[in-house]
């Protein structure tokens, strides 16, 4: 009884004090008690309404950890087929970091809980990323982290947010052919056995998926297939690599047979005020790397933060 009057006071104490966002927060996302756990941890979920041109509504799902003590907050854009959720163990290493940044980890369009089926092309992607971000209407966006597919909307979002640094992870910016092998890979997975082959690729162990897991997966890049088929790759990758990035850091993984470190294009050297960094994991970096990829990207916060003062 007494824990429940704990419970019911905490509840009435977030209703009073904790701020809430002109977005509507919505708690109801996952059924049972992970959404309640999240919420104690201190992450809230959110879904952003942004009105389109064409008069229809598209949600944008995001997750977010805010740091009462810290100035600005990183947004971290997950890779093809993927949702916000990939990003939990590498943010998990930052809990006992006294100086952690606040993070925003957003669902790109048709992908996890982002209710926006008729956007597909890039520029309108990044359109409705920002108006989400500035319909939440929180602290300064210091930090872009995109994974994968997720740097081309990360490396887009730089014209919208200059100051912000860039943090590229696995970044698919091929060579022209590399690239064309690739994507047609992508959008030949049809079938959950194709699914489970390219998964071993990705996370470099021979895991055998349950049957769930691998349909639950094919569901999800078959709807982020629509984006492939309808990118100009090659075109999107001569806008990325011809802006220059002010603060850049680019790491991959030395055992990445998706983008191997060798095929990336050599401009995407020049780009970065660093050379890049390669870390001993496969594609998935966060997967097994995490702690080598938070120590990079704090050495170069460090290093930023030196330079401004």
């Amino acid at each position: 009884m007494k824990l429940f009057k704990v419970f019911l006071l905490y509840l009435a104490f977030t209703t009073a004090f904790v701020t809430p966002s002109r977005a509507m927060d919505v708690i109801d996302l996952y059924q049972g008690m992970q959404t309640w756990s999240m919420r104690f941890g201190g992450y809230r979920n959110y879904r952003i309404p942004v009105k389109l041109v064409s008069g229809k509504t598209c949600v944008v799902a995001l997750t977010a950890h805010v740091n009462p003590k810290s100035e600005g907050y990183t947004l971290l854009i997950h890779g093809f087929g993927d949702s916000r959720f990939s990003w939990w163990k590498w943010i998990e290493l930052y809990r006992d970091h006294p100086q952690y940044t606040s993070f925003i980890a957003i669902d790109l369009p048709l992908h996890g809980d982002s209710d926006c089926d008729s956007v597909e092309e890039w520029d309108s992607i990044v359109d409705v990323l920002d108006r989400a971000l500035k319909t939440f209407g929180r602290k300064p966006l210091t930090r872009i982290v995109g994974q994968s597919l997720g740097v081309v909307p990360t490396a887009l979002l730089a014209d919208r947010y200059p100051a912000a640094q860039q943090v590229w992870l696995t970044p698919p910016l091929l060579k022209p052919e590399p690239l064309k092998i690739l994507v047609k890979e992508l959008l030949d997975l049809t079938t959950p056995l194709q699914v489970q082959s390219f998964m071993n690729r990705v996370l470099t162990e021979d895991r055998e998926l349950p049957e769930f897991i691998r349909k639950e997966i094919l569901s999800r890049i078959e709807k982020s297939q629509r984006i492939l088929r309808r990118s100009a790759l090659k075109a999107l990758d001569a806008r990325v690599l011809r802006r220059k990035y002010e603060n850049l850091l680019v790491i991959t993984g030395a055992k990445d047979e998706l983008v191997p470190p060798d095929e990336l294009d050599p401009r995407v050297s020049s780009l970065s005020s660093r050379t890049i960094e390669a870390v001993p994991c496969g594609h998935d970096v966060l997967r097994g790397c995490g702690e080598d990829v938070k120590n990079l990207v704090e050495q170069s916060r460090y290093r930023i933060d030196k330079a401004k003062y």
